[in-house]
């Protein structure tokens, strides 16, 4: 089964039928639904939660303490002219929460400005999850994050969420996240998919605004792991009990991996650190399973059990003493 959500731009009665419609066109049965408030994500911090390591960069770990790889910091002298230590000496580096308070911007003007920043120019990807970008005078840590998870915490606003599911000799995990759901960017999404409909037809569903990168309407799952993930995080399942991770257990994958896995958490593997949701990305099962077995067996895998990343809308930092509140924390 699979998670399926609308995301709070798109969270219209006319959206929830037409997204019922289309899935239904396509062969794909909605089990069950529903709604999750900003105030219940706020105070769940399942925002945060779910995006895991991506989400510590940029709230919580300091940039001193965040392992940069050598040839990342190569990439990070080339593009920038200075070298990783030195900018890290000289306290040019910080993630993105302390980032808005240095700059004086809310989420939305951070998210703006970092919008604007080309790869190999005014930004570089350090790994999975991990992006580096110059923003006036200092270097900021995935600086795209304050904005995507403002528009979770909007007062007044929601998601809706569908448990669904398919006939696996039907469609591959890969077809349902490239024709059902559609691109990243809903400009280029396949026409008939969710995020090319949503695109197309976004008046007439009572969108505010047209879907684009950073708003684009619809989410779905990107694997078996990542499902079963959210199921966990957005609704409180137990995995132990969900079909596919019952068979996760049933190949030797321990529960503790499991557990530190579905936060989302960077790991090690064939020599590569990516995202443990990106590791598993447009896997069936049957390669979900393998994958998952080979990563609790590695020993690369040295990870350690990490709390849940969460962070209030407003956090008060030694900038913050120092500087004028920026709107977003009056």
């Amino acid at each position: 089964m699979c998670r399926v959500r609308l995301k709070p731009h798109a969270n219209t009665a006319a959206s929830r039928t037409c997204l019922k419609q289309l899935l239904s066109q396509k062969h794909i049965q909605v089990i069950e639904e529903g709604e999750i408030t900003a105030t219940e994500i706020r105070e769940r911090g399942l925002i945060d939660i779910h995006y895991g390591s991506v989400a510590e960069k940029a709230l919580q770990q300091q940039p001193s303490d965040m392992h940069v790889p050598i040839e990342a910091e190569k990439e990070f002298e080339e593009c920038f002219g200075m070298s990783w230590e030195d900018a890290l000496k000289q306290d040019r580096v910080c993630n993105a929460a302390e980032a808005q308070s240095r700059l004086g911007w809310t989420s939305q003007e951070l998210g703006t400005h970092w919008d604007t920043l080309k790869m190999g120019v005014g930004k570089v990807k350090f790994g999975g999850g991990f992006y580096c970008g110059r923003l006036e005078d200092i270097f900021v840590i995935n600086g795209f994050y304050m904005a995507m998870r403002g528009q979770y915490l909007i007062p007044g606003s929601s998601v809706w969420w569908f448990k669904v599911k398919w006939q696996a000799s039907d469609m591959s995990w890969k077809t349902f996240r490239e024709e059902v759901v559609g691109n990243t960017d809903p400009a280029t999404a396949a026409e008939k998919s969710l995020r090319g409909i949503f695109y197309k037809s976004w008046a007439e569903l009572g969108l505010p605004s047209q879907p684009h990168v950073g708003e684009n309407a619809v989410h779905g799952s990107a694997s078996p792991f990542e499902a079963l993930a959210e199921k966990w995080n957005w609704l409180g399942a137990d995995y132990e009990s969900d079909p596919f991770g019952s068979l996760l257990l049933e190949r030797g994958v321990t529960s503790d991996s499991i557990g530190r896995w579905k936060r989302n958490p960077v790991v090690k593997l064939d020599g590569r650190s990516q995202a443990v949701f990106d590791l598993f990305e447009n896997m069936d099962a049957t390669s979900c399973l393998q994958k998952a077995k080979k990563l609790c067996k590695a020993k690369e895998f040295k990870q350690k059990d990490q709390a849940p990343v969460w962070m209030p809308p407003i956090e008060i930092t030694r900038w913050q003493m120092t500087r004028t509140l920026p709107k977003f924390a009056r």
